[in-house]
Formats: structure tokens, sequence, C-alpha cells
């Protein structure tokens, strides 16, 4: 302070030093990009490409203004401050508004001022290319315009003005402490007193006791603990991190997000989600300030010749930052009390909160904490500590991407769980107490060990302290390192014991390369012709408490082809949503017919393949024994089997032999693909395949099928199966409930078991039951008024009901989806039994009524009507269902209301054409991967079709296609025989619909540019929109070609309350049309496709107010 330079010259010399040292460390981050390109084990289709603009423009719209920003902020806390610990807290506080901006950027309805509010910029670019496609990511540079462009001005500017602010504060002058004046009211004679000392002093008798070490340890745990906790920092810290995590928390019901009720189990998950970044920057900043607070002080030579032990020196720290970690699980219980106090809800589970916060946050905290202590110990360096702890954080994440999955050598980790409301921690207990008992004791060995190594003098050469460790290894101390080794190395080898030899451990990888090994063995056989099944009849005993079962049974296999089959192959490979892990499947039993030769038996890959006694005549018959019994001894790594929950089992049909070669097996994703010597997915066959018309979309082996079954489970629990019950009774202990089925259903089957409340209500002559978890009673009234309006909308447009009888059955929430099996619809917990539907909002969507809307919609769109297994047979399924539910929605919420849940559904749409690996389909020929399309676009298309042509001539073509196929074999309906009966009750004015909605991939760009309103004579308004109208053609990487433009397109005008004046269709030719309308009432917007109905990528410029 004392050189001969202004401050000026000081400040911006150090400001621009410091910005020009970190551009250079960030320059890294390019070089690293641009090298990553050229690594050997990338996937060379995955890589374009590579343009130096594109490595170097990130720079001046990201790096660099973020630099300034970041060097901006901490330099004026240092220069201000004159201490690091502001800067500390500062990053960590902005760490914290960068987070909370990213969780809601992804709302479309908010992302613009979210985008605006991020400091980093990353929404804001994360806005502008929301809807990018993959060809316009791979080649496209983000342009600096817009809300970009502003973003990067606004926090420049702030940047800016806080570097103003530094400037004007900043004062080369030190101010030391104030310290309290002393007092100088004493009169001049006390200064010359004479001072009177006793004759004699009390003498200090030290006690070297093990109970006085206690007395000191709680003492020094005591004073430590207490500077902590009331430090400034700390306190902001901890706010901060309230604060997030009750941010996190209220997630559940933010807009984006489907609200759901704020139940204990989801405040610990999302609360601990958001705090845990805070918990691991508070362990790793204290515990260097822990062991660094009398050394900075200038007092740990005071300190070190105390009489006080130094396993008191070293424990007394532990324990404060082990009681810091108490107060740091408190800290998430109340933000997840909170949010439930906000949200109305007052369930507290005290129970749940202790075992998750204290029983599992905590215990992991304490672990890191011991790991913190010994890395500042070893290091000894401050802040070369806490690079290492981050490096650690860095690690251990990156090490499952690695494929270094095993927790045994994953220090403090452990295997990631989920709470269910009806399986509590279920299959995830035991790992969690193991592994988490393992690391402990490891961490109890390492605080041995920094006992040892603890810096206590001034010599901190690694000679010296290991001399000083050596000599410092009392029996006590052995004692303790050996008992917490031994355990360490039983723990582990217990762990061991159950994921490497009871179950097969293995990495996603080899998962993986089994699923392609499957493929390239044995795909040759997928066009064989086997025999198909058409009956099946199964005995299914249920051992929830021992997360297993034994299914036996019979499936009548008959020849459906035109020649003799000389051999049958089949697949006993579990497949749920993606293939299961394939182990402890014991075959007791697999006999197709009466002396069957035995071609291939491959149990690691779940492939048979056999001779049968003598060819199967075509029309001919012959039975598939089975017993196969499945078992989950001890606890996985990973990959938990979650479907043999001990409350709520859900078993799917392919837990049964699959008859054939099973392509739901192979790997899905291209780039997965390629690293295991496959070439791209092959897709389903082509429309135009005649012969692949004799399967159906929903399994190759099975047309439609007579189903019986009896099944066994524990005396409390209900079993339910597809079908109706004939007989339930109890015998030897367990509870036996026999079903069959009065009509041919598809080879679609599941299996519910858990301990269930049951509500009844009834629809006409068909019993409606909803079989839940107690205390999951939110949305029953709900559900049970989707199954009822489903019925009532389905029966009275397209056929009647087949059933006399529809169950809704609730799962554990390690699956998120409801499905629709023969009058049976299994609804996970978590998107429908614990959605909240909030009723004092008028555009409230009711998800539960709507879900259950489409699932009842199943009984026709594919329990009645199924459509053949080639490119497309998703738009008949799912796009139709789709379709019914939104007309039961729209019948709830009406047109003009539904455009919220129109948006929800475009959003859906673009973010998923985005996101596309392999290539965006048309929806006639859409994948069965590619939920995007035949979910959200399909909705959005049959939406818009109906109301071009009308909701009853819709239904009139599809009561007529049902009428065709309903209940038939093969040949099975495509997609173009859909449109064909469409396109009968469609005007030839509306003709170029299908061509672009379904047989194209077409977009719009719409947009209002302004709106003007005179009043007439006769009170009424004419309107005046100007607005900008194009249309473009995409391929399936997402390149686009202009259109010319001849579309009816809605316009529409609102008044101040919403309500539509006008809403009608007029034709648009031109790029910017100007049009002209008459309305009575005020108007208030105005707007081209005001609710939504075409496919817009920017869908919020539609409309704009209007001006005078």
């Amino acid at each position: 302070y004392t050189a001969p330079i202004t401050k000026l010259q000081y400040l911006g010399g150090r400001f621009l030093g410091a910005l020009l040292i970190q551009l250079v460390i960030f320059s890294s981050v390019g070089l690293g990009a641009w090298l990553g390109t050229m690594m050997p084990w990338l996937d060379p289709a995955r890589v374009g490409p590579n343009h130096s603009l594109a490595f170097f423009q990130p720079y001046w719209t990201l790096v660099i203004p973020n630099l300034i920003f970041g060097s901006a902020i901490f330099f004026g806390l240092a220069a201000l401050s004159k201490k690091m610990l502001p800067v500390y807290v500062g990053s960590v506080i902005l760490l914290i508004g960068y987070f909370v901006a990213t969780q809601y950027s992804s709302n479309v309805t908010v992302s613009t001022p979210i985008a605006l509010a991020d400091m980093l910029g990353g929404n804001a670019v994360d806005r502008v290319t929301q809807y990018w496609s993959p060809f316009e990511r791979n080649t496209r540079l983000i342009p600096l315009t817009g809300i970009l462009l502003w973003n990067r001005l606004l926090w420049l500017g702030v940047a800016a003005a806080v570097w103003a602010l530094t400037y004007a504060k900043f004062s080369f002058t030190y101010t030391g402490r104030r310290r309290k004046a002393a007092k100088l009211a004493e009169p001049e004679a006390a200064l010359t007193s004479t001072l009177v000392l006793p004759q004699s002093l009390p003498v200090s008798k030290p006690v070297f006791s093990r109970a006085g070490s206690l007395l000191q340890f709680f003492s020094l745990t005591r004073i430590q603990f207490s500077e902590t906790v009331r430090n400034i920092f700390f306190v902001v810290l901890l706010m901060a991190g309230w604060g997030f995590a009750v941010a996190t928390a209220l997630g559940v019901n933010s807009p984006r997000q489907t609200p759901v009720y704020p139940l204990t189990m989801l405040m610990v998950q999302f609360a601990g989600a958001g705090f845990v970044i805070f918990a691991l920057v508070i362990i790793t900043f204290y515990s260097g300030e822990l062991i660094w607070r009398e050394r900075d002080a200038g007092l740990d030579q005071i300190m070190d010749a105390m009489p006080v032990q130094r396993w008191v020196l070293f424990t007394s720290k532990l324990a404060a930052l082990m009681l810091v970690q108490v107060v740091l699980v408190c800290v998430i219980g109340v933000a997840g009390m909170t949010v439930q106090l906000l949200s109305g809800y007052h369930r507290f589970e005290f129970g749940l909160y202790a075992k998750q916060l204290f029983g599992i946050y905590l215990i992991r905290f304490w672990i890191l904490s011991v790991l913190a202590l010994l890395v500042h110990t070893v290091i000894n360096n401050k802040y070369l500590g806490h690079f290492v702890m981050v490096l650690y954080y860095i690690v251990t994440f990156a090490m499952g991407l690695a494929g270094l999955q095993h927790f045994l050598y994953r220090f403090g980790q452990t295997p990631p769980f989920v709470y269910s409301d009806m399986n509590k921690f279920g299959p995830f207990a035991a790992p969690l107490f193991w592994f988490e008992l393992y690391w402990g004791l490891a961490a109890l060995a390492l605080a041995v060990i920094v006992n040892l190594l603890w810096v206590r003098g001034t010599e901190v050469s690694w000679r010296v302290r290991w001399k000083q460790a050596g000599a410092r290894l009392t029996r006590p101390a052995v004692a303790s390192l050996a008992v917490a080794l031994i355990l360490f190395v039983v723990t582990g080898t217990y762990i061991f014991y159950n994921t490497n030899i009871l179950n097969t451990y293995r990495t996603s990888y080899q998962e993986e390369e089994a699923r392609a090994q499957y493929e390239k063995k044995y795909r040759q056989f997928l066009e064989t012709p086997q025999p198909q099944i058409i009956s099946v009849n199964t005995q299914i005993d249920l051992y929830p408490e021992k997360h297993g079962a034994v299914i036996s049974g019979r499936m009548m296999l008959q020849n459906k082809t035109n020649a003799p089959i000389a051999r049958a192959a089949l697949t006993v490979w579990p497949v749920d949503l993606a293939p299961l892990p394939i182990q402890h499947i014991q075959i007791e039993k697999l006999a197709v017919g009466d002396g069957q030769i035995t071609l291939t038996e491959d149990k690691e890959l779940g492939f048979y393949l056999v001779r049968l006694p003598e060819p199967l005549a075509p029309g001919a018959q012959l039975p598939l024994d089975f017993a196969l019994r499945y078992e989950n001894p001890g606890f996985k790594n990973s990959a938990v089997n979650t479907d043999f929950a001990e409350n709520g089992m859900l078993l799917g049909d392919r837990y049964l032999p699959y008859v054939g070669y099973a392509p739901e097996i192979e790997l899905t994703d291209d780039s997965v693909r390629h690293k295991h010597g496959l070439n791209n997915v092959k897709r389903l066959p082509k429309l135009t395949d005649v012969a692949a018309r004799r399967f159906n979309a929903v399994s190759r082996d099975a047309d439609w099928i007579q189903f019986e079954a009896t099944v066994s489970t524990s005396p409390d629990q209900i079993a339910i199966m597809p079908g109706y019950l004939q007989k339930e009774w109890v015998e030897n202990g367990r509870r036996y409930f026999h079903y069959k089925m009065d009509a041919p259903i598809l080879g679609l089957y599941s299996l519910n078991s858990a301990r269930y409340d049951v509500r009844r209500d009834r629809w006409h002559d068909v019993n409606l039951e909803v079989y839940y978890q107690p205390g999951h009673e939110f949305n029953i009234d709900h559900m049970l008024e989707g199954m009822k309006l489903g019925l009532d909308y389905c029966t009275a447009n397209f056929s009647p009901f087949q059933f006399h009888q529809l169950r809704i059955i609730e799962f554990p929430r390690y699956q998120t989806f409801a499905a629709s099996y023969a009058n049976t619809i299994p609804y996970s917990e978590e998107i429908g039994f614990i959605t909240k539907v909030d009723a004092k909002k008028p555009d409230a969507i009711d998800l539960p009524l709507y879900v259950t809307a489409h699932e009842v919609a199943h009984q026709w769109w594919a329990h009645q009507v199924i459509s053949a297994n080639v490119e497309g047979e998703t738009s008949i399924v799912e796009t139709l269902a789709q379709y019914s539910a939104l007309m039961v929605m729209k019948k709830q919420y009406g047109d003009a209301n539904i455009r919220k849940f129109l948006k929800t559904e475009l959003d859906a749409y673009l973010r998923g054409r985005a996101q596309e690996r392999n290539e965006e389909m048309p929806l006639e020929t859409v994948g069965e991967n590619q939920g995007y399309i035949h979910y959200n676009k399909g909705g959005l298309v049959m939406y818009a079709i109906q109301d071009y042509i009308g909701e009853d001539k819709v239904n009139q073509a599809l009561a007529q296609f049902v009428k065709d196929y309903a209940f038939k074999g093969a040949p099975y309906p495509v997609s173009t025989d859909l449109v064909a009966y469409l396109r009968k009750v469609t005007p030839p004015e509306y003709q170029y619909l299908y061509d672009d909605l379904w047989e194209n991939i077409t977009l719009y760009n719409l947009r209002a540019q302004s709106a003007t309103a005179t009043k007439l004579a006769d009170g009424k308004y004419r309107v005046q929109l100007t607005a900008v109208a194009a249309k473009m053609r995409a391929d399936g990487r997402g390149e686009e070609t202009p259109l010319a433009l001849h579309d009816w397109i809605d316009v529409g005008v609102q008044d101040a309350q919403g309500k539509y004046l006008y809403l009608q269709k007029q034709k648009i030719e031109s790029a910017n049309p100007v049009i002209s309308v008459e309305v009575s009432g005020v108007p208030a917007k105005a707007g081209l496709d005001p609710l939504n109905k075409l496919i817009d990528r920017q869908p919020d410029d539609n409309v704009t107010a209007i001006t005078e």
C-alpha cells in the first residue's frame, strides 16, 4: 500500500492480471474439448467435422463474460473485506443462484425471465437452442442475439457496477479490530498506587487422568463447534443451503414438473439433493479451517505446548465437525417440513426423517468428514487440501462413467436407493446398511491414522512425521486400528460374497455386452417360423418375503404357418421396460412336447433351441410345459431387480418362456451398439412388408390367447391378474387366487401382489376397483372419475366395452408408468396416487384423471384393435389412446381452456426431437422407442384433425376402424390403414393435413407481429392482425426445406379475461398475412394459431396484445 501507484492502477492491474490468469486456465477447456474429439474410443458416427469457430465462439459469448462477472464479484469481496472467507461464501452463494435458475429453466412458461436471471448464461443458451434439431445442433453456431445478448449485457452491466462500487469503497488504509477504549476515569493517584500482592499464590496441580482428558475433549469440542456455527459465514452458508433445499423441494410443485403431494419421502429426497452440495462445501472448507485454526491465528505452538493429549486435540476437532453435520441434516429436515407447511400438508413422518437423515445422510457426511481431516493432515497445506477434496468428488463421480462401478472401492459411496411408501427401503436396505458399515469402519481406521500423523510442533517433514507416528503406535492405537481393519475386511468379505458370489457382478458395459451377444448369436432365428401360443394356464407361487417366485404351467402352441415346423426356439430372459439382468433363473422344466432334442442350451443368454419329436404340421398343436424358479439371494452391488418387492410385487408375462427370438432384448441406441460391434439399430419392418403383418405389435409369439392362472402369495396380500376371480382360499398359511378370462386376450398380462386397501364403484354393469396403499387415498376419486369418463367416451364413440370389470392397481415407485392389460391397469404410486390436483386453479390439469383415461382407452386401442409389428405400430396403439384421453379432457375443460395442455404436449415433442439420438420418423412410421412422437406429437396431430374436420367425423372413422379390425388376427392393421379411414371422412380442402402431419415432418413458424382494433359505429370492433407465417419440412436429422403456404390456420381474438370473441380458420397463403375480422366485445389479444394446434417451434409469439 506504500508503493507510488494510484488506486486505479492498483485495482485495475490486479483485476486484469487475475482475469488473464483465469483466461489462460480456461483456455484448457477448449483445448481439451478439441483433443477429446480425437480420442480413439469415441464413436466416429457421433463426431462431426471440427470447425475452429465452434471452439472459439463460446469464449466471447460465455467464458469471457462469465470470467469478467465472476472476477468482479470475487475481486470486490476480497478487496473490500481483505479476507478470503467472504470469497468462498460468495462463490457458494453464486452457485446457489445458478442452481436455482437452472432448476426452473426448463419451464417453457417462465424460461424467458429465468434465462435473463441466469448470471452464467447457460439458461439463455438453452432458451435459444431448446428446440433445435440434431442437424441444427451439429451445424449452427449459437448466435449472440435476442435473449442471449440481453443476458450478457445485463450481467456485464452488473459486473461493471460491482467493480465501480469496489473502486469507490476501496481504501489503502488497513483498519484493525476495534477495541473498546480503556476508561480513564481513575484519578491520577491511582496510577502511582502500589500494587499489593498476596503473600502466597495458589499452587496449580495438573491432573493427567482419563477423566481430565475427557473433560478437555468436551470443552474443546464445545468451543470449536460453537466457534464454527456462530461464524457469520457459516450462518450465511447454512441459510443459503436451507433456501436452496426449500427451492429444490418446492420443485415437486413447480409449474414445469407434475405437482405431487409433499410426502416425507419426497421431501427428504429433494431437499437432501438440494442441500448435499452445501454439505460437501462445508465439510471441505471447515475441515481445513478446524485443522488450521490455531496455525492461522499464530497460536499453534502455544496450543501444542499445552498439557493436552494429542488424541484430545484431534478428536475434539473431529467431533466438532461431526456435530456440524448433525446441524446440516437437521436443516434438511427443517427445509422439508417448511415445504410441507407451505403446501398445507401436515402428515409429518418424523420416523422416516430420522431414518434417512440420521441413518443415511449423517453417516455419509461423517465418513467424508474423516476423509477430509485425513487429507488436510497428510497434505498439510490448507488450499491444496481443498483442491484434493474437490478432486476426490470429481473422481468418485467419474469412476462410474469409467466402468469402475463396484462400491467396494469407491470410498464413502453406497448404492443408490429409492424409498417407496409401499415397500419402504425394500431391497435397498441390506446394501445400504452393509456398505455404510463397511465405509464407517474404514473411516474409523483412518481416524486412528490421522491421530498418528497429527501435526504437533514445528517439525513437519515426512521423515519426522513417520518417526513420530511410529512412536505413537501405542497398544490402544494398534488395537483400535487392528479391530477397525479386521472388521473392515470381514464386512468387505461379506459384501463381496453377496455381490460377487451369491450374485454375479457385472458393470453396465457387461450387461450391454450380454444383450449384444444375444443379438449376434441368435438374431438369425428371428425369421425362423415358430409355433405361436394359443393358451396359457399357469401356477405362480409368490414368496414376497424372500423376493422370489416359482412359475409353472402349460402353454399350448399351434403352427399357424403353411409349412411344418421342425425346430422351436425359446427365450427365458425377463423384460420389463427394458431387459432385466438375467440371473438366478432355475429352469426346472422346459419341454416342448415329448422327446425333444436340445440343439442349443445357452443359460447365460437364456436362449434354447430344440428339435421337435416330429415336425409340427400346419394347424397342429403341442404343449410347452415349464417350471421356472426365480430367486434373489443376498444383495447386489447395483441393478437391483425391484419387481420382486416384498410389498408391491409386479411381474410381467415375460417372466414366462417366450417362443422365438426376442428382439426387445437388442440394444436400441446406435452409439451404444457401435461400442459393442453392432451396426445401427434394425428398425421395424416396412409398412409395405405384407408378410410382417402376420405378427402384432405386442408379441410375435402369440395372437389372441385363452388365459387362466392360479396365484399363491403371503396371507396378508392380495394378488391380482387379468381375468375374473373364480375362487379365493387360504391353505397351508398361504393365500390363493384363481383367475380365468372368459374371452381371448392378447398375450400380454401381469401380476401384482401387495397389502392393499380397495375402493369399489360401478359404471353401468362394470365393477370398478382401485387397489391402493393405505395413506394414498388422495386421487382415488379422480381415478374412478377417469375410468367412468373414459368408458363413457370410448363406448359411446367406438364400440362396447368387452369386460365387466376394470381395476387399477398401485405398485411401488421404482418404475414411473401406468400400463393397460386386459381389464387391469397397474399404476405407479409416483405418477398418479401422489399427484396433487389443485382444484382452485381453473387451468390445472387433472393428471390422474388424464392418465387413467389414456389407460382405459387402451382397452380399445390394443385390447380390441392391435396393430401389426411394423413401423408406425404405436401410431395406432398409443396415438389413438392419447387422442381418446384428450377428448375426455376437452369435455372437462373445453376447447379454450386446454391450451396449456396442448402447449405442454408441444413442448415435450419439440424437446424430444431435439434430443433424438438416432433419427426422427414421421408419425406414420414412428419407431417403437419414440414416445415423444406417438404420445406428444400424435396427440397434437389427432387433436388438430378433429378440430379441422370435426370430432364426430374422426370418431365415425375410428368406429368403423374398430368394427373392421377388433379382436381379429393376422393380417393386422397398419398406420396407412388408419389414415385411409380418416381420409374417407375428410373434406378435400383438408386432405393435405395427412401429408403434412402423418406422412412427413412439418413445422410452422407463426408469429403475431401487431394487432390493432378500431371501434365501429355499431359498437363492434374491427381487429387487424399483421403476422408472419412460414412452413418447413424436415428430414430425420432435422434439416429443413421451406414449403409454400396454402393452409387453413386458426385466427383468434380474445377479450381481457381470455374469452374468445373470434376463433375461426382462415386460409393463409402469404408469408406476411394481414387479417381483418369484426368482433362483438372489447378485444385485448389477437393471434395466429393461438391454441398451438400446429407444431410451431416458437409458440409464445403466436399471440400479441391489441393496440388502438
